[in-house]
């Protein structure tokens, strides 16, 4: 039986481009084939099988797997997992273990390998979980994410989950009302000054007339309505709208 020593497993160029799609989506795996007494196999060409499991031991795929023809010299090789069957598929939020099978043996090489951190930075690579929901000013959403449309024009609430859909609010408002009591209210009341005595002429002897004075005087009447003049007013305020100044964006949801 064939066995692998010096395992490495590494991911190599993730952190040198910023844009999602130039990171790549294998992971550079080395080692040494080797015979059940630890010498190196012949040079050549072998088939392999590599499956990822969610577990050590026990039979429960990833649903990820690959064949893959590698070239060893002096026993080591240097291969990218993923370069056959892609890794899009899996989420990297939970651990995996490598199991590697060679063609030609009775069963696959025991135990099998967890892979470590770095892999896990294929998920990491954009800094988002899945179910995260991110602001987005572009026209379509990034790869990987799904437009919400149905948070189009609203804005985001806290809430004890997701539901969904319009939730409430409304996009302008106004208001009405009266007055709730009697608007009672006075008037004050002038009379202007009027002359209550005439006067006559009185003939005098010398031919001109004897004149006598007007009188005058003035009342200032004053007070306030009471029942009879209570009245209420209406109040009505305009439309106006409830959105504050906003710049658009587009709300994805990762998957």
């Amino acid at each position: 039986m064939k066995k692998i020593m010096m395992i490495m497993a590494i991911l190599t160029g993730i952190f040198s481009q910023i844009a999602m799609a130039d990171i790549p989506g294998t992971i550079n795996y080395q080692g040494r084939l080797t015979d059940g007494s630890g010498n190196a196999v012949a040079d050549g060409t072998y088939g392999v099988t590599f499956t990822l499991y969610y577990q050590a031991t026990g039979n429960t795929p990833t649903g990820w797997s690959e064949v893959q023809n590698i070239n060893t010299q002096g026993g080591y090789f240097d291969m990218a997992l993923g370069s056959q069957t892609s890794m899009s598929s899996l989420s990297f939020d939970y651990p995996y273990y490598l199991e590697v099978h060679v063609a030609g043996d009775s069963r696959p090489m025991s135990p099998r390998q967890q892979l470590q951190s770095v892999p896990y930075a294929m998920r990491a690579k954009d800094g988002t979980p899945k179910g995260a929901i991110i602001m987005w000013t572009g026209a379509t959403c990034p790869v990987g994410y799904r437009r919400l449309t149905e948070l189009d024009g609203l804005f985001p609430r806290g809430a004890a989950s997701y539901s969904g859909g319009h939730a409430g609010g409304a996009d302008s408002h106004s208001h009405g009302g009266n007055t709730t009591s009697p608007g009672s209210h006075s008037h004050g009341v002038n009379i202007t000054s009027q002359n209550n005595i005439g006067y006559v002429n009185i003939p005098r002897g010398s031919g001109s007339n004897m004149q006598a004075a007007g009188q005058y005087h003035t009342h200032v009447v004053s007070g306030s309505t009471n029942v009879d003049g209570a009245h209420n007013h209406s109040i009505v305020t305009g439309t106006v709208s409830n959105v504050p100044r906003y710049f658009n964006v587009i709300f994805c949801l990762k998957e």
